[in-house]
């Protein structure tokens, strides 16, 4: 058990907006044209520091000085104070900002920034962006973000390594636990799926999808996913060559394998029920890597009760980024043998041994030899050789982005409700009093014991979450198109309740999210065989591609005082997508005869 734990620690994850109108957007020089200085900056994750790395700065300067020579290429480390029970936004706004003014004196247009960001890295620096090229802020108290607008100008391109821009299971594990105790509790509860922080991301891509201010960023995506291949879970020099190496190799796999079934993500083989294929770096599942998802927002009423999938709109944090899924897991296990999608190895300073799973896409972005002038003879050398030598690996990646080889979707819902409404006693594993004893004293003076019922906060209690989001959201099979029953195989894996303000409920005034009941649900969708997959394969890329259709039943639990009526929702659904569905059901109460239940 403190082996499995030890795993954990080792893999543990790296709202209300205020829009600034009228921001004056800098005269932007094509990165072609640009003669200043080049910024390179590392941002690591939770419970980490610069080094998560590796050597990234000895390897990355030296081939990009061969492939760009004369350029002025200068790279910097931003450390924040991980642990230190605070949170993103405070890590972004204050740490972020601070480090940027202090290290990059007197910038112009010539000059230029390039981000590299592993797990909640990613989450500092758009944050960070949000406010310093948008003017979204949650708070007045940041408004000092706004000066750093020419910075987010001048900055090229955002690189995230399996940030988990829609949340990450592990940080709930963790925080149930209390595995990193309560320094990390903060940045661990912003992780969780449906958190304040998620949602505001949430919300902040559907309102920057509005804005048509210029942003000369670009934005890559990189997700890790674990290999299926066990060769590939080590570099292979000096560790599985047979041996101890080897035993090492196969107990290792064999745990891991364990871990992500039971609680992350894995596709299946079809025509059967067995793990197929990883879909997650052991932190972040694949479609909470990606910062594009598929959105609504809609107010449910008696008369008006089905969201129609023509509804959903695509919408992308910042705007599109391109997507690179990459065999490797989040962090390295024990030392730089692994195969961690952020640890740079010394070793890729020879393009003839470098399989490290995202460097090889990582310099290629930043030295951009489609668009700026490499040396022909450094490019054939070093990157070229780079992509022939991670060739299967590459072509593998292809098939993963662009087909229909995923298969794990996940539906995140944030349910607004009356604000008097509370879940019924059942879904709950805890009764809602604890007794205490307190010593006070009588009017005489004399000392007496008195026992109190005192109210546990619901927030602290703990909800049968299968039981309540089973309930709650049921798949419909009776509303699905007759082709999708014919070709698929759809099942819902996991249901999870999740930051719910459930401590305020009946307190409306009180608090923002008094009135919401926030579920993650996950799920799969794959070919019912290989036949379908032959007969069906252009249908079935076309389908994935605009996104299933998959109908949902929704109807929140009768209380002595509501009955809801039944909602249909008919989700935009996509493997290795995420869904987000913000529904007012307020109004969906009380609508037929039937009476309400007692609790």
């Amino acid at each position: 058990m403190s082996f499995m734990l030890f795993l954990f620690l080792g893999f543990i994850i790296s709202c209300q907006s205020t829009p600034i109108q009228n921001r004056q957007t800098a005269n932007v020089i094509p990165a072609a044209e640009k003669k200043g200085r080049h910024f390179i900056i590392t941002v690591h994750g939770i419970r980490e520091e610069e080094t998560r790395f590796g050597q990234i700065e000895k390897v990355l300067i030296s081939h990009l000085q061969e492939l760009r020579p004369g350029i002025d290429y200068k790279f910097l480390q931003f450390r924040y104070p991980t642990g230190s029970d605070t949170n993103v936004y405070d890590f972004a706004y204050n740490h972020l900002s601070r480090f940027l003014n202090e290290n990059i004196k007197n910038p112009t247009a010539n000059d230029s920034i390039v981000f590299i960001a592993h797990s909640q890295g990613g989450l500092v620096v758009d944050v960070w962006k949000a406010g310093a090229q948008f003017g979204f802020i949650p708070d007045q108290k940041y408004k000092h973000v706004l000066k750093d607008q020419f910075y987010s100008q001048i900055t090229d391109q955002v690189i995230t390594l399996g940030t988990p821009f829609w949340g990450s299971n592990q940080a709930k594990f963790a925080l149930n636990l209390n595995l990193l105790k309560s320094d990390y509790d903060q940045e661990l509860k912003g992780m969780v799926f449906n958190s304040d922080l998620i949602l505001w991301l949430r919300y902040l891509a559907v309102e920057i999808s509005k804005q048509t201010a210029f942003d000369p960023t670009r934005y890559t995506n990189i997700s890790g996913i674990l290999s299926n291949h066990r060769n590939k879970l080590f570099y292979q020099k000096d560790v599985i060559h047979g041996g101890k190496g080897q035993m090492i190799a196969n107990v290792a796999f064999a745990l891991i394998r364990g871990v992500v079934k039971r609680h992350s993500f894995s596709s299946e083989k079809i025509n059967s029920r067995e793990p197929d294929r990883f879909e997650s770096d052991l932190t972040v599942i694949v479609p909470s890597g990606r910062a594009s998802f598929y959105n609504v927002e809609k107010k449910l009423t008696c008369e008006n009760d089905t969201v129609q999938a023509e509804e959903f709109s695509t919408v992308s944090l910042f705007k599109p980024a391109h997507y690179i899924l990459a065999e490797g897991v989040h962090s390295t296990l024990v030392s730089q043998r692994t195969r961690g999608i952020s640890d740079v190895p010394a070793f890729c300073i020879d393009p003839n041994k470098c399989v490290h799973p995202t460097y090889r896409y990582v310099l290629n972005l930043i030295a951009d030899c489609e668009r700026l002038n490499c040396s022909p003879e450094a490019k054939a050398r070093i990157l070229d050789k780079m992509f022939e030598v991670n060739q299967v690996d590459t072509e593998y990646n292809k098939i993963l982005t662009a087909g229909i080889d995923l298969q794990g979707f996940s539906l995140d819902l944030n349910l607004q409700v009356p604000p008097d409404y509370e879940l019924p006693e059942k879904y709950f594993r805890d009764l809602p009093y604890t007794e205490t004893e307190t010593e006070e004293f009588d009017s005489e003076g004399n000392a007496i014991t008195v026992t109190r019922r005192k109210a546990v906060p619901l927030s602290d209690r703990r909800i049968e979450n299968k039981k309540l989001v089973r309930e709650i959201i049921q798949l419909d099979g009776s509303k699905m198109g007759e082709d999708l029953l014919q070709m698929t195989d759809i099942r819902i894996i996991r249901r999870r309740e999740g930051m719910s303000g459930l401590a305020c409920w009946g307190k409306a005034d009180l608090c923002s999210n008094a009135r919401e009941l926030r579920l993650h649900i996950t799920g799969w969708i794959k070919p019912k065989s290989l036949e379908v997959v032959k007969k069906y394969q252009e249908s079935l890329i076309e389908k994935y591609r605009d996104g299933l259709v998959l109908p949902f039943t929704i109807q929140l639990p009768a209380t002595a005082k509501y009955s809801f009526k039944k909602a249909t929702l008919f989700g935009r659904i996509r493997p290795g997508y995420s869904t987000f569905a913000k529904l007012d059901l307020s109004e969906t109460n009380n609508c037929t005869q039937n009476s309400p239940v007692k609790d």
